[in-house]
């Protein structure tokens, strides 16, 4: 590791160059995804936090959004696209380490100018940033308010041999049984496949995923991503661009050749993120969406790069309903660059009862 770090902060993704290793200390597909594309999806805003060694090669990146989140009280938000990027954390490339967490917010500290608070979503409270990060916290160097605690579900290549012993043991053998045979059942319009389309296949693949979603609940809400333009214009273009680097891909699963169930990974190192799925809901009483997971799963082991997989859940979903049994620990948090000053006390209260609404919220759809 070189002694000296060199940070710095732009203002757009041009020139973003990402630690592109194959093997990351932490993982994040979305700030590869704003490597890929552009600041337009986060309304020009964009604010990247670089970590770079003396040579100037790539070590780690921190994607944030200029907010203002009340009068007077500018924030860097985590992730830049909170609706459609699944995780506010830093990426660390093989070659950092994470002593840049405290160089990046060190450097942010030293600045006159600009936010002295961050506001993250999505940021996983285990591992070797969070660590940086609560040490930082533990010396009085920042200040962590957590907002929300939740586990999200994720599946762990280590943890079974192959796919079959990862599904026997994370589901009952009646579960088990009861999904291959709705398996069966779908299979009557032809076998069921998996087919992984990237590279320039992965555009008309997303098309069919976007009629696939349509024709659901989320058509008939009016939240299906063909019904948000702006939306779909971007997720088109993280896929096109990640899929050019072998980086994305749409997951179709068929019975002959009509679409019963697809889904959009991300690829960072290691690890895949399960950015969304839609499935034929006409079907819906043979489980295609969990079938769906299944053979994501069998197609996951077969890749030599997967170690893990993150199911990009909210804490809205209980991580019990998936397939997959392993957890990952995640907190929405704000983080005062200035331990117990007044901004960072507000910003906390503020996104607090944001979050108390929003869950009130969801109770009363549940019902």
């Amino acid at each position: 590791m070189p002694e000296r770090l060199v940070v710095s902060v732009t203002s757009g993704a041009q020139g973003f160059e990402p630690p592109f290793d194959e093997d990351c200390i932490t993982a994040n597909p979305h700030a590869l995804a704003v490597a890929l594309t552009d600041a337009d999806a986060a309304g020009g805003s964009l604010a990247i936090l670089r970590c770079r060694d003396d040579a100037g090669a790539p070590l780690a990146v921190w994607t944030f959004a200029r907010k203002t989140i009340m009068p007077g009280i500018g924030v860097l938000s985590a992730p830049p696209v909170p609706r459609y990027n699944l995780c506010g954390g830093p990426l660390i490339g093989a070659k950092g380490s994470p002593a840049c967490i405290p160089a990046m917010l060190d450097h942010l500290k030293a600045a006159h100018a600009g936010p002295r608070v961050l506001s993250i979503k999505d940021l996983p409270a285990e591992g070797a940033a969070w660590r940086a990060l609560e040490d930082m916290a533990d010396t009085g160097q920042i200040g962590i308010s957590i907002i929300s605690r939740w586990e999200r579900a994720i599946l762990e290549r280590s943890n079974a041999a192959d796919a079959d012993a990862c599904l026997a043991a994370a589901m009952s053998r009646s579960r088990l049984k009861k999904l291959h045979r709705n398996r069966r059942a779908l299979e009557e319009g032809g076998a069921l496949t998996l087919t992984a389309h990237t590279g320039c296949d992965a555009a008309s693949a997303f098309d069919a995923f976007l009629r696939l979603e349509a024709s659901g609940w989320k058509g008939r809400a009016g939240t299906a991503l063909s019904q948000r333009p702006d939306d779909s214009a971007y997720v088109g273009k993280v896929l096109q661009a990640m899929a050019a680097e072998d980086r994305a891909w749409v997951l179709a699963m068929r019975s002959g050749e009509r679409v019963l169930a697809a889904g959009l990974l991300l690829r960072c190192g290691g690890e895949a993120s399960f950015w969304k799925t839609a499935y034929d809901e006409t079907q819906a009483r043979y489980s295609p969406g969990v079938i769906l997971d299944m053979m994501v799963t069998e197609w996951l082991y077969g890749q030599p790069w997967f170690v893990r997989m993150d199911s990009g859940t909210d804490d809205t979903i209980d991580p019990v309903s998936q397939v997959w049994k392993q957890r990952r620990a995640m907190v929405n948090a704000v983080i005062s660059l200035d331990p117990g000053s007044l901004p960072g006390r507000l910003v906390a209260d503020a996104l607090g009862l944001r979050q108390r609404l929003r869950k009130l919220k969801h109770r009363y759809l549940d019902r």
